[in-house]
């Protein structure tokens, strides 16, 4: 198990998933930039799972999820916030997290998907933060897409949506806008 970088784990909640070394996935850097120092995240996008008895999608949606940070060209974690599933997601987390950027936060005595949202958001390394359903009703591999509208610092949210106007559904059903 895993510590969360900023200290113990907050009550009711279990950290688990490492980097190959044994360490976090994704860490703060300091480095020079421009003669003022300021930390850049290794870790620049997050993504956000929120489950409850998932373990059947899990092992669909990770690997098409993490293909797409180097391919994209950035470091990216999958945080899978599950609201203590007695499903197996746990052991699905810890055998994915073995090849794939996986860190699993597992709630206890807490329910509710805005809430776990909330709490993968508090504990995401990722200047990025992604929020990506489980069921594969958002393709994976639009991820890049919503990250990429990002690069303009006068976009503050980019959104995913199976509908925009102007746009035409991808075979997987989403539109990306930005």
């Amino acid at each position: 198990m895993d510590a969360d970088l900023r200290g113990q784990p907050p009550e009711g909640c279990q950290v688990q998933g490492a980097g190959p070394s044994g360490g976090p996935r994704c860490s703060g850097a300091r480095r020079k930039n421009s003669g003022r120092e300021d930390v850049r995240m290794e870790c620049e996008v997050s993504v956000i799972v929120p489950t409850y008895r998932e373990a059947a999608n899990l092992p669909l949606l990770i690997p098409r999820l993490a293909v797409g940070f180097p391919s994209a060209g950035y470091r990216g974690e999958i945080v899978v916030v599950d609201d203590d599933s007695q499903d197996g997601t746990g052991e699905v987390c810890q055998e994915l997290a073995r090849e794939y950027p996986l860190r699993l936060l597992v709630r206890h005595g807490q329910r509710g998907l805005f809430s776990a949202v909330l709490h993968g958001m508090r504990h995401a390394q990722g200047e990025v933060l992604v929020v990506m359903d489980v069921d594969l009703s958002h393709p994976p591999e639009r991820v890049p897409e919503l990250v990429a509208a990002l690069a303009d610092r006068a976009v503050d949210l980019a959104i995913g949506s199976r509908y925009v106007a102007g746009d035409r559904p991808t075979s997987g059903g989403a539109s990306c806008a930005g």
